[in-house]
Formats: structure tokens, sequence, C-alpha cells
């Protein structure tokens, strides 16, 4: 983080660079529906997506700790179980987003709505993880 202090552009790059392709991918599904869902809605999920990254993070991290603690996998490296573990946690995180924002709204009313507001919530976690991967890129050595 002090990288990015110390560097303004790559903060801003990074920025651009990670929450571009999901706002572009936001924008096309928004065009798609026939019957269009309320931009706020579709927003409030891409937000609440977006949140949902360091709640993942933190779970990942608890269930690597709680795991090794118990001896399920080594200190090192990540087992297939594991990797498992966590995929089930971003995706329920991804789903309890849409749950949160749309799934309880009126305006969920076609086949249709699901799978825009769950693509929504997607793009927003994708947007944060990408910002993240690439402010690591970014970083220069002080």
């Amino acid at each position: 983080m002090a990288a990015i202090i110390a560097d303004p552009l790559a903060g801003v790059l990074a920025v651009a660079g990670g929450a571009l392709a999901g706002l572009i991918w936001l924008w096309f599904w928004l065009k798609e529906d026939c019957h269009p869902e309320p931009r706020k809605i579709i927003i409030l999920t891409f937000v609440i997506g977006a949140i949902g990254v360091p709640v993942a993070f933190l779970l990942e991290e608890l269930s690597f700790y709680f795991g090794r603690s118990l001896g399920f996998w080594p200190a090192g490296s990540p087992t297939f179980i594991l990797l498992m573990i966590w995929a089930v946690i971003e995706e329920n995180i991804k789903y309890f987003a849409a749950y949160l924002a749309a799934f309880r709204r009126k305006f969920f009313d076609e086949p249709i709505d699901a799978p825009i507001y769950l693509i929504a919530a997607a793009l927003g976690f994708a947007a944060v993880e990408n910002i993240f991967m690439l402010s690591s890129i970014f970083q220069k050595e002080i």
C-alpha cells in the first residue's frame, strides 16, 4: 500500500484496469434484457458483490488456518479440498450479494433476472479481485 501512495499513478492504473472489464460487462448485460431491471438494483448488486471480496478473503484465511491447525493440510501448500472450500466460500458470497440486493425485491419477476443479478454480483467481485491483483503488479519496491 505504501508503494501505491508513493506512486499514485500505479493506484489509478490498478483501479482503472481492474474495474474497467467488469464495468464493460455490466453495461453489456444492462443492454441485453428486453425488460430491463432497475439500474439502481443492478449497481447495488455489483457493489455488494465487490464488498464481498474482503469477506471472502477473511473466511478463506480462517478456513486455511483452522484446517492447518487440525492437520488437514500442510502449512505451505493448499490441497484440492482447500481450494474447493475456497471456491464454495466465494460462490456463496456472490449468491448472497445477489440475494441481499435483488432476489427479495419486487423487481425479481422474470426467469432471466436471476442470471443478470448473479452476473452483476460476480462482476463486482471480479473487479475488486482484479484491482488487488493489478495493484500488486504495479507496486515497486521503495
